[in-house]
């Protein structure tokens, strides 16, 4: 049994020959809605878009601040970060 799958339930049950359904589907659709706030200090920066999934992380950040001082730090560092 390969080492990655030990403990994995499902290598149990398969061989290292049997054959193996995979469905691969391209990812088209990869939006990430950014809060005004956020949108607004990047364009006042003039700073460069960030990959989506650099995206999803910051926006995933800043809108988990539970206090408005915190949020507005992590707005400044993804400002700061996106340079």
């Amino acid at each position: 049994m390969p080492r990655h799958a030990e403990g994995d339930p499902r290598a149990a049950r398969q061989g290292a020959r049997d054959a193996v359904s995979v469905t691969v589907r391209r990812d088209t659709e990869r939006t990430v809605e950014v809060p005004e706030d956020l949108a607004a200090a990047l364009a006042a920066a003039g700073a460069r878009p960030a990959s989506c999934s650099r995206r999803r992380q910051l926006v995933g950040a800043i809108e988990s601040a539970k206090r408005p001082e915190t949020r507005a730090k992590r707005i400044d560092a993804a400002v700061a970060a996106a340079g």
